[in-house]
């Protein structure tokens, strides 16, 4: 079985190893002959995972003595009523609004009394944590949230307050370390970090505790919880049983130390691409609040992402036929025919091994990732030698020299015979089956389309053809060095992908024609202007701005807006056969 790579911010992914220990004792745990869900809450064998649990949480978060711990149903949203009902005691309660999630919980503490925002970030769309806050006199406590899953913003530090602090952890609580002791009350739901969905830890101050308000429905008191260890009524079971298994799991990893520096070496492989990626990513969060759990970005236009998820996938893998060729001609002397066919052969293995991960990530992760192994590969070639130059001019091409002119010759000859070959592989059993994939993945299943099969397919063949182009571009640029090409950038990359949103995916001469477009307009007209000459980045704008224009009015592309209108023109002309014979018919 394969496993999905799962992005989501809840229910989230889980150790493997956990999930593998609790279906190995699902049907009999602790030797008891039964599963963990059809145990009594009241039994030893219950009582004693129970206590572990919240001694473990004890330990490796260092929560004091002075503070209890309950498992409460319900989830973070029945928090935001609960912390107001049993707390908002006086006229007021502070909330800082830094996202969905606080405006929630500021809206259930309503039911109480007033409520008023100390602090807010939605001047910027919550792309920071509020460092100026304003308290109101007789105010019963501040709430804050620690991170904000939707907008990708998380508390560095936290602040001091002369309040008592209520703080949502649901979506990162040991990912790193806290001084429990700087709050009165924190909640989580286990689902994001900890746990499948079903229970909320709750960590409270007993001083505090002893504050609330008893005038409550007895479900609704923290008091009824701490009262009975969580067991006045059923908890749920299978839920604390999994944070008992993954707490476990932390603490052989190294506990929360070791958490938060994998959380950091992780979050950062993302955040470096986002940085480097000349504007194309728009990270949203500040770097100052920028989220180890959560990382949100955005591209220019809701069409742009949708498109680039469709077309980014192979975007990356253009330098690898360059660079393979460039290291086989030159460190090696091998001729070019040999460097040829080592090319295709390692671009097949890279397709195959990046296809089969490529069926494990969805949507725009995918993307990054091609992206990213195209600096990783321009990064290890550079890492062989400092700076390799290759003189194409003493390049051998089939016992000739490779002048410029049998280069152009060369390529018009791959061109033309790929595009032979795309054009009979689309009429192929093979093309036809994609294209079921394209339209319906559930219709191409019912037909017994094998979809891994395909799908691994269409990525090879593109790494392929992506290595080629690669390779080809080298040879026109003549002379280059590992150190100074931008054969493998990123903005080279980008440039390729622009090429296929503007002429379009879906065809062959729509894509054809989007190169010309992206490099022609570059180098026959914008370069020739002088103030582009001596402003270039104005060229990148000009060239993005097409790009979100053109998936704004034509998301199909160039090819598609003449599609339209070739159709429209035949259309026209039908309709306007028809009624001149509808005439003829009227006049006898």
């Amino acid at each position: 079985m394969k496993r999905a790579y799962n992005f989501n911010a809840g229910p989230s992914a889980m150790p493997l190893e956990v999930l593998q220990e609790a279906q190995a004792e699902f049907l009999n745990y602790a030797d008891t002959g039964m599963s963990i869900i059809e145990m009594s809450h009241r039994s030893a064998d219950y009582a004693a995972m129970h206590a572990e649990t919240k001694a473990l949480l004890r330990e490796l978060m260092e929560i004091p003595e002075d503070y209890e711990i309950l498992f409460i149903q319900g989830g973070g949203s029945t928090q935001f009523l609960m912390t107001a009902a049993n707390f908002h005691t006086k006229k007021y309660a502070a909330y800082v609004n830094t996202g969905v999630w606080a405006k929630k919980a500021m809206a259930e503490a309503k039911f109480y009394g007033e409520a008023y925002e100390a602090a807010s970030s939605a001047d910027k769309n919550h792309s920071y944590i509020p460092t100026e806050f304003t308290f109101k006199p007789d105010t019963s406590y501040v709430h804050i949230t620690a991170n904000n899953t939707i907008y990708g913003t998380e508390y560095k530090t936290f602040p001091k307050f002369e309040v008592p602090v209520i703080c949502d952890m649901s979506s990162d609580i040991l990912s790193r370390k806290v001084n429990v002791a700087d709050f009165d009350l924190i909640y989580a739901g286990a689902q994001k970090n900890l746990g499948p969905a079903g229970v909320v830890i709750v960590i409270v101050k007993k001083s505090f505790l002893a504050t609330a308000r008893q005038e409550l429905p007895t479900m609704l008191k923290y008091s009824t919880f701490a009262d009975n260890d969580s067991l006045y009524n059923t908890p749920p079971v299978f839920a604390i049983y999994m944070v008992n298994k993954t707490l476990h799991w932390i603490k052989k990893q190294g506990g929360v130390e070791a958490i938060v520096k994998n959380n950091e070496a992780k979050a950062k492989v993302i955040y470096d691409v986002i940085d480097n990626s000349d504007g194309f990513y728009r990270g949203h969060a500040e770097k100052g609040s920028r989220s180890l759990m959560n990382i949100t970005f955005n591209l220019a236009t809701p069409e742009m992402e949708k498109d680039f998820v469709a077309k980014g996938k192979a975007a990356g893998f253009v330098g690898i036929g360059a660079y393979i060729a460039f290291y086989i001609i030159q460190e090696h002397g091998l001729p070019f025919g040999i460097a040829f066919i080592v090319t295709v052969v390692l671009s097949l293995v890279i397709g195959i091994l990046v296809g089969f991960i490529s069926l494990r990530i969805e949507g725009i992760y995918l993307a990054i990732l091609t992206l990213g192994l195209s600096e990783i590969l321009r990064n290890t070639f550079i890492s062989l030698k400092s700076s390799i130059k290759l003189d194409v001019s003493k390049v051998r091409l089939f016992g000739a020299k490779a002048g410029e002119d049998e280069v152009y010759f060369l390529i018009l000859v791959l061109f033309v015979l790929l595009l032979w070959i795309t054009s009979n592989l689309i009429r192929s059993p093979i093309g036809r089956a994609l294209l079921s994939i394209k339209n319906s993945t559930s219709a191409a299943q019912a037909m017994g389309i094998n979809l891994m099969k395909y799908r691994v397919l269409a990525f090879v063949i593109s790494t392929v053809y992506a290595a080629l182009a690669g390779l080809m571009y080298m040879m026109l640029l003549r002379n280059m060095t590992t150190s100074t090409s931008t054969l493998l950038s990123m903005a080279t990359s980008l440039n390729i992908l622009g090429a296929v949103v503007i002429g379009g995916a879906k065809s062959l001469w729509g894509t054809t024609f989007g190169v010309f477009i992206i490099y022609g307009l570059q180098s026959t007209l914008l370069s020739k202007i002088p103030f582009f000459v001596e402003n270039p980045a104005f060229i990148t704008m000009i060239t993005g701005l097409l790009i979100i224009l053109i998936v704004m009015f034509f998301p199909g592309g160039i090819a598609q807006m003449v599609g339209n209108l070739v159709h429209k023109r035949k259309s026209n002309r039908f309709a306007a056969q028809v009624q001149r014979r509808m005439e003829r018919y009227e006049e006898k």
